[in-house]
């Protein structure tokens, strides 16, 4: 008899079942939890806390003694399909068939508690799944499209900086005589304030040798306007 039964025992994980990256290869297909009969999502779709909470509860409603849990095998799958669920018939359907199809389980149907728990089950983790890839994706939207601010940016720069250069060449001449202006300019006002102050020097050295009784001093001219 398979260990599934056999209390005390380790017990396959009646959680895992069936992978749900075989069942949604895009974890974004899963359906929203919860999920009421005819695929209908019921009242909204639920934080991840709230499912990892749900999860962690159905958890200890499917091993409530708290047993060592292993992977479920082939003949694990088969025991727990056969003592919870049932093939439908050709033509059968309803609402806990239209469920389970949608759940990864099409053609059966639950036919106990512990079935429509299972189900659950793998769906919570199928919804845990996709609501890491969606965390994931809009970490890398996020990453995305600060990177495409940055390429424009660096674009934008491009663009500018051939524009400046081309300006400053149009005005490196005019630019050029503007600065020698500048310079030309502020030669002329510090050889005015040479003149000034040498005349002033003069002036007062020629005082002193007026005193001393002996030549004045001489004074080039100087040019300028002072």
């Amino acid at each position: 008899m398979s260990d599934v039964l056999v209390k005390g025992a380790v017990r396959p994980d009646l959680t895992r079942i069936k992978d749900p990256a075989e069942i949604w290869p895009d974890p974004l297909d899963c359906p929203d939890w919860p999920l009421s009969s005819g695929s209908a999502i019921r009242d909204g779709a639920m934080t991840r806390e709230h499912a990892a909470a749900r999860l962690a509860a159905v958890e200890t409603q499917l091993n409530p003694d708290g047993a060592e849990l292993r992977k479920p095998n082939e003949a694990d799958v088969e025991h727990v399909m056969t003592a919870h669920f049932r093939a439908l018939n050709p033509g059968e359907g309803g609402g806990s068939s239209q469920r389970a199809a949608a759940l990864g389980f099409e053609g059966w149907r639950p036919i106990t508690v512990a079935g429509n728990r299972i189900l659950e089950a793998i769906h919570l983790r199928g919804f845990l799944r996709k609501m890491d890839a969606a965390a994931e994706a809009e970490v890398a939207d996020a990453a995305a499209t600060e990177a495409e601010a940055h390429r424009r940016k660096l674009a934008r720069y491009e663009t500018e900086r051939q524009s400046g250069l081309a300006e400053l060449e149009a005005l490196a001449e005019a630019e050029a005589r503007h600065l020698q202006h500048l310079a030309d300019k502020a030669a002329w006002a510090r050889s005015e304030d040479i003149r000034r102050a040498l005349r002033i020097k003069h002036s007062t050295a020629r005082k002193a040798a007026w005193a001393l009784g002996e030549p004045e001093p001489s004074l080039p001219d100087l040019g300028g306007t002072v």
